[in-house]
């Protein structure tokens, strides 16, 4: 080999690198516009069911304070949805941002940080998600009986005279339906970031 075949190897150990480099940065550019393309929106429903006192005047084996509201809360909570794949630090995190594009969750807010528990209030929070608001609004109803059954199903275990039963009232009145989407700015900026 000559200094012809000595240069010609030199050029190509130069070249393999910049093509390599060429190639991946086509295709994580490609596959960026393909996610920016194809971002779907979803449809996130969401209310506060509160829990009040019965109006009756004897004891409800139940609720006898606002702290046994608050352990009711708790009991309704996990009968309804038993234990949380994962907690999240902020009780505001959506369905949707956990991946999920149809179904219901009914949770009780926890108002603590990451190392510490605090479920201060008497209220469920109970999110739907869906590709439309009408399917939104079909799982909200679909969680929302689900819930109530559920609460009738507890008081009716503990033999609950009628006129001491936990009741509920919604905050606001009728669930509130929002349209939620990725930002095609940051997806952008992603795929530039990992060299598209």
């Amino acid at each position: 080999m000559g200094r012809s075949g000595g240069r010609r190897r030199r050029f190509l150990l130069l070249i393999r690198p910049w093509m390599v480099f060429v190639v991946v940065g086509a295709l994580t550019g490609g596959a960026g516009l393909t996610l920016v393309r194809s971002q779907e929106s979803l449809v996130i429903g969401r209310v506060r069911v509160i829990l009040l006192a019965p109006l009756g005047a004897s004891p409800n084996a139940l609720v006898e304070s606002t702290s046994s509201l608050l352990a009711s809360a708790g009991v309704i909570s996990r009968s309804v949805s038993g234990f949380p794949q994962w907690a999240t630090a902020d009780p505001a995190v959506t369905l949707a941002s956990q991946g999920i594009t149809s179904g219901y969750e009914i949770r009780q807010p926890d108002q603590g940080t990451q190392w510490v528990h605090s479920f201060v209030d008497t209220a469920l929070d109970v999110q739907s998600v869906g590709r439309t608001q009408i399917e939104a609004a079909q799982q909200m109803s679909a969680g929302l009986d689900h819930l109530s059954r559920t609460i009738t199903r507890l008081q009716d275990d503990w033999a609950v005279d009628a006129n001491q039963r936990v009741r509920i009232s919604l905050s606001p009145s009728l669930p509130v339906y929002e349209t939620q989407k990725g930002s095609r700015t940051r997806t952008l900026g992603a795929v530039l970031a990992l060299g598209g």
